[in-house]
């Protein structure tokens, strides 16, 4: 493997000026024959197109009109001769226009009555009676009135007093006892034995297996 150092010290004193010059020409691909065939009709069609010539691949298009049956020119026939009829008639006669009003019956006579002698009344009225409206307030009661008195004896109560007197708390902490502090020093040992990288100790242990009972021998002979 080379030295970096070394590898270093040859990039530094490289002279850029030392290069040779490469021309780079660029290279096309050239189209193949149906790629010519294609341009060749497209530029021809072009061409046809700008000199107002007629298309050889035009086709011809033939225009089928279909003829209208008896039906279709009975009816046609019929709102011509109606269009030609209205043209030639120079006025249409005049009609009098008579314009009947129902009269009402005895219950809407007698209704409209009703409400123009009320209309009536009301406008010959100058004025209306004045009646004095009087606004009774209701008494509280004696629960309310002593409940209301206890509530302000106790603000007053709490206005007088300007400052509380100053209570020092204390924090008591529980100390642990001896089963958590063994606790705690197993657990700190083995944290530290697994920081340190100690050995696993090992521990056998024992599969025990239980033996069926009467019942479940008497069921597997069954099956």
């Amino acid at each position: 493997m080379a030295n970096p150092s070394a590898v270093l010290a040859d990039i530094s004193d490289f002279d850029r000026d030392k290069m040779n010059h490469v021309k780079v020409t660029e290279k096309l691909v050239l189209p193949n024959s149906e790629q010519l065939k294609s341009e060749r009709k497209e530029t021809q069609l072009r061409s046809e197109i700008e000199q107002g010539l007629q298309l050889n691949h035009v086709a011809k298009v033939e225009e089928k009109v279909v003829l209208p049956d008896a039906s279709v020119i009975a009816q046609e026939k019929q709102e011509h001769e109606l269009h030609e009829g209205i043209k030639r008639r120079p006025k249409l006669n005049h009609v009098d226009v008579e314009v009947r009003n129902s009269l009402p019956g005895a219950e809407a006579i007698a209704q409209e009555k009703q409400e123009h002698e009320l209309h009536e009344g009301i406008k010959g009225r100058p004025k209306l009676n004045h009646v004095d409206v009087e606004v009774r307030n209701s008494l509280p009661g004696a629960e309310a009135i002593a409940q209301e008195k206890q509530e302000l004896q106790l603000r007053s109560e709490i206005e007088k007093v300007h400052k509380l007197n100053p209570v020092d708390t204390k924090v008591r902490i529980s100390m642990p006892d001896a089963g958590d502090i063994l606790q705690e020093r197993r657990e700190q040992q083995l944290r530290e034995e697994i920081t340190k990288g100690a050995p696993l100790r090992r521990v056998e242990t024992k599969v025990r297996d239980s033996l069926p009972d009467a019942e479940t021998i008497a069921a597997e002979k069954a099956c």
